[in-house]
């Protein structure tokens, strides 16, 4: 008795695989009672496809993200009349600046705007009665690191939705670098130039005639 109830649940097993399969083999689309229509996926190593691990820039747009603090100081000083003489990039990748003071009395008005406007993201370093040495803080560093990436996924995954892909896999590995795999990708070429375009958006003036403080 055992083993007759063995052999039909081994039969009803493998009846069940053949109905998983069979629409991998044979079109059951028009068949509105079958119960499986859901094709396998196959991976890289049984279809093939592209397999590509990408480097983000994330250093390259740090050092963009200080230039673009400095500027953004600059106007905040002579807007609120912070007294300092000048603003110095020390390292771009860190965001560290060395802005010079006249007197320890100015050091203290930029100390305090500083600790007032960006208390969560600067750090302030070693300085003198003239200076002051200010960089991010590393946990800002790390979160603002992993939004890059994590934007860089979601723009891959964006350009690779155009080629219509089954369950492509993109992940991140390490720090900086993008795991792509495309199983069944037949234009390869066309997938590579693609996903490896850069995307940049710039906001550039282009008249001097209106007021910048109406384009906030």
């Amino acid at each position: 008795m055992e083993k007759n109830w063995r052999t039909i649940l081994a039969a009803a097993g493998v009846l069940l695989a053949v109905f998983w399969a069979l629409p991998n083999f044979v079109n059951v689309d028009k068949i509105s009672a079958w119960p499986f229509k859901q094709k396998l996926n196959y991976g890289l190593d049984i279809q093939g496809g592209l397999h590509l691990v990408l480097g983000a820039d994330v250093q390259g747009v740090i050092t963009e993200s200080t230039t673009r603090l400095v500027t953004a100081l600059k106007e905040e000083f002579s807007k609120e009349s912070i007294p300092a003489t000048d603003i110095k990039i020390i390292n771009g990748t860190v965001g560290e600046l060395l802005i010079t003071v006249a007197n320890a009395a100015d050091k203290i008005k930029v100390q305090k705007f500083f600790s007032d406007r960006y208390a969560s993201v600067l750090q302030e370093g070693t300085a003198s009665d003239t200076s002051i040495n200010v960089r991010y803080y590393e946990a800002y560093l790390t979160d603002y690191k992993e939004k890059v990436i994590q934007q860089a996924i979601e723009t891959i995954r964006n350009r690779i939705d155009e080629f219509g892909v089954s369950e492509p896999s993109i992940s991140k590995q390490g720090t900086d670098r993008i795991l792509v795999q495309l199983p069944g990708m037949a234009d390869a070429e066309r997938a590579k130039q693609l996903i490896n375009t850069t995307a940049k958006l710039d906001f550039m003036i282009v008249s001097n005639e209106v007021d910048q403080e109406k384009l906030r």
